[in-house]
């Protein structure tokens, strides 16, 4: 579903946790961000029976000899620092026409447990280490880059990917436009946001795992097509209009 949000202060919070007390949101910067979460009511979920999660939403491992996995326990959530399996953020400035940017990547930690018990059996965080956006072209107006994500289970050798990507990620200052062409796996659940400044929080796309989808599906790759495009700023119509035209399309 297609949205938009007044402006929230955590996301400075994040900005500065993520590349100093220095960094400001301001007219001439835009933030995207894609996060890669397990909902807390994903395929074969159970309640932690005990333990330091007991009470949290767990998931049954991918094979009889594993154990299970903490679910991300939430929904979908703009706050940029809920918490993810994977998270990609680019932070652009176009100050006075010069482009400068920063990018961070996330993993949060993977927690292995016994499904019976509760006990932690594994608690690791992914490599995040293939994980980047790649600059493709800069105008006078417009910046362009691609990115290209894999990371996989932590706690679990051979395990696929998760995977998405965006063979082009364009932010257009000018047009205050934002367009989107890539896909993501049919396992877990993702989520997109752009916001410049301190204007209101737009959400690009919010798409739930495929109904019955585990971590098997990730052997498949990134198979959902994403395709879209999404005004930024402060014109409510303009953005409105475009969330609606998204809408339609999906």
């Amino acid at each position: 579903m297609f949205s938009n949000q007044k402006p929230m202060p955590e996301l400075l919070k994040t900005l500065q946790t993520y590349f100093g007390s220095t960094i400001q949101l301001k007219d001439s910067t835009v933030v995207f961000w894609i996060n890669a979460f397990i909902p807390k009511n994903t395929t074969n979920c159970e309640i932690v029976p005990d333990g330091a999660y007991k009470g949290k939403s767990m998931m049954l491992g991918p094979a009889p000899w594993n154990g299970h996995f903490l679910t991300d326990s939430r929904e979908f959530s703009s706050n940029p620092s809920a918490s993810v399996r994977l998270q990609s953020l680019l932070l652009i400035d176009n100050l006075n026409h010069e482009f400068k940017w920063w990018q961070h990547h996330r993993a949060d930690e993977t927690v292995e447990l016994n499904g019976k018990t509760g006990r932690v059996t594994c608690t690791k965080r992914a490599n995040i280490s293939n994980m980047s956006f790649k600059l493709k072209e800069i105008t006078l107006t417009s910046i362009s880059f691609e990115l290209n994500v894999g990371a996989s289970n932590p706690c679990l050798d051979g395990s696929p990917d998760l995977r998405y990507k965006a063979d082009e990620l364009c932010i257009n200052f000018k047009e205050k436009q934002l367009k989107f062409n890539g896909a993501v796996s049919s396992y877990p659940s993702f989520e997109a946001y752009v916001q410049q400044g301190n204007c209101m929080r737009v959400t690009l796309f919010q798409q739930h795992h495929e109904p019955g989808a585990t971590p098997w599906s990730l052997f498949a790759g990134a198979n959902r097509s994403i395709k879209l495009g999404a005004y930024f700023g402060n014109d409510f119509k303009k953005i409105q209009e475009s969330v609606l035209e998204k809408q339609a399309k999906n």
